[in-house]
């Protein structure tokens, strides 16, 4: 589950449109090792930021076909990259709070997702804390 930072669940994405045009372009299987990968990066932290899987590590790994989807472009990969992190949250058993790196931005490639609930206080300070991370 993926919560803003006021606690309220976030349920839309930034760029759905361009997220169904690239999704449609990997294979459900490729998709399915995406969200495997992901699943293993996100159990094994309490932040997490699209920056943390830079791009000149995705060959030979099951995060490529996103590179492929996106016709080769690395730009458009970090921004499908985002969407996919974004979208998995969403549906992670676990819950997470999500802050975007630049004020007012709506690309999910500049979110980070904090710490999941289950290891915060539910307090303002907590709230205070994860804003400045």
């Amino acid at each position: 589950m993926l919560y803003d930072l006021n606690g309220a669940i976030i349920t839309s994405m930034p760029d759905e449109a361009s997220f169904r045009h690239y999704r449609s372009r990997i294979t459900d299987e490729e998709y399915a090792a995406i969200q495997a990968e992901l699943h293993l990066l996100f159990e094994t932290t309490q932040t997490f930021s699209c920056s943390k899987v830079p791009h000149y590590k995705w060959e030979g790994t099951s995060l490529m076909p996103i590179y492929r989807a996106c016709y080769h472009d690395w730009v458009e990969a970090h921004h499908f990259f985002g969407q996919l992190v974004w979208v998995i949250m969403q549906q992670h058993p676990k819950s997470w709070y999500c802050r975007n790196e630049v004020p007012g931005g709506d690309n999910p490639a500049h979110a980070v997702f904090f710490q999941r609930a289950d290891h915060l206080k539910q307090s303002d300070t907590a709230k205070q804390r994860i804003a400045s991370e």
